[in-house]
């Protein structure tokens, strides 16, 4: 049973309504902290309860921060309050309750505030990325010693699923095998990297790379082979995870050390430290009022982007400057997940609607300056 409280009172009940939009589901994922174990004793099982949730707030805090930094920024995360955690959770959810007289056990789920989180990343003066990038399709598939095997169930899928790392900054998802997604699949393109053979599913997925990912395990070690296929090649990689465990624990060892992997690259490229960057000035190609109006709004919102104008604005054509934190290649990557493509020609700076799904750009040169915003 799952039981969920508010997280101002323990005793309130609420109700977790993330099944809205999908792009306000993937928005809210983000700040979603799952399943953190939590053990506290006291006087009573109610004072246990309390007391162990409190201490959970410390973790989620940990995981959020670790979530949206790179691996090098992690010294940096604060140490807060009781009451600064307190102020952080949103809501909350428990399951798989313990208890005894004395003693209480579970799994917390905390929902965080996102406004409390940036101004806390903010404090810290780490570099941090808020930006969810288009997600990442992994086929998972299992290689007993006969070959690598597709779309059964088997306990490598399985974990791949359990994982739940919709939330991640690139979330990672996982086909659900069914006919579809065996029609939507040429298989000599999981093994040549042709983007054409896999696209069909990318699509039904919104993924903008599919990972092919194939589990080889043996006594003590799980070897994974990881084949990246985008529309712009192809590339490779291998993780290796040995342990006296079990192959489920191997198996979720191997999972976690890809997508630390996903995450890092991503979070190098888009991370960034408030009060960093510069000034940009672009001109707009847009082909409606309505386009104009969603290129605007979107780059307005962007967590780098402060201190918009409008420069002027003819049928077509409008122009923008605008400050902006980290560097201009961030900025690219930050507004390229949003759909909007900023890119540097020989008369300056352009922004423009991406067709299709978001796929990172490469980094740009540095800006030409510009007179600064009064």
């Amino acid at each position: 049973m799952t039981v969920h409280w508010a997280a101002r009172g323990l005793l309130a009940l609420v109700v977790a309504a993330f099944c809205a939009l999908p792009g306000a589901e993937a928005a809210d994922e983000l700040y979603v902290v799952r399943n953190v174990p939590v053990d506290a004793e006291a006087a009573s099982a109610a004072e246990a309860r309390d007391i162990a949730i409190a201490q959970g707030q410390a973790e989620a805090w940990t995981r959020m921060f670790r979530r949206l930094t790179p691996q090098s920024e992690w010294e940096k995360q604060l140490a807060l309050t009781n009451e600064e955690l307190a102020a952080l959770v949103a809501s909350l959810s428990v399951a798989n309750e313990k208890r005894s007289s004395t003693r209480y056990l579970a799994e917390v789920t905390y929902t965080l505030d996102p406004q409390t989180v940036a101004a806390y990343m903010r404090r810290s003066g780490a570099a941090f990325s808020e930006v969810q990038t288009e997600p990442v399709l992994v086929i998972p598939s299992l290689d007993s010693g006969t070959g690598g095997t597709l779309w059964d169930i088997n306990p490598w899928s399985d974990a791949w699923r359990n994982a739940r790392l919709e939330g991640e900054l690139v979330p990672v998802r996982v086909p659900a095998g069914d006919v579809e997604d065996v029609a939507s699949v040429t298989p000599s393109a999981l093994l040549t990297g042709e983007w054409e053979g896999v696209s069909a599913i990318a699509s039904r997925y919104g993924a903008y790379q599919v990972v092919v990912a194939t589990a080889v395990p043996a006594v003590g070690v799980v070897n994974v082979e990881l084949r990246s296929i985008r529309p712009d090649g192809v590339t490779t990689d291998e993780v290796a995870v040995t342990g006296e465990e079990d192959d489920a624990a191997l198996f979720a060892r191997a999972i976690a050390e890809i997508n630390a992997r996903i995450q890092q690259d991503w979070k190098s490229r888009t991370a960034a430290m408030a009060g960093s960057g510069g000034q940009l000035s672009a001109e707009v190609s847009f082909s409606s009022l309505a386009e104009w109006a969603a290129i605007r709004k979107t780059v307005a919102e962007s967590p780098l982007v402060r201190d918009m104008r409008v420069d002027g604005m003819v049928p077509g054509h409008g122009w923008l400057t605008f400050m902006h934190d980290g560097t201009p290649a961030q900025l690219a990557n930050t507004l390229a997940a949003r759909g909007i493509v900023l890119a540097e020609g020989p008369a300056g700076w352009t922004l423009a609607a991406r067709a299709g799904p978001a796929v990172p750009e490469q980094q740009p040169p540095l800006p030409s300056p510009a007179a600064p915003i009064p």
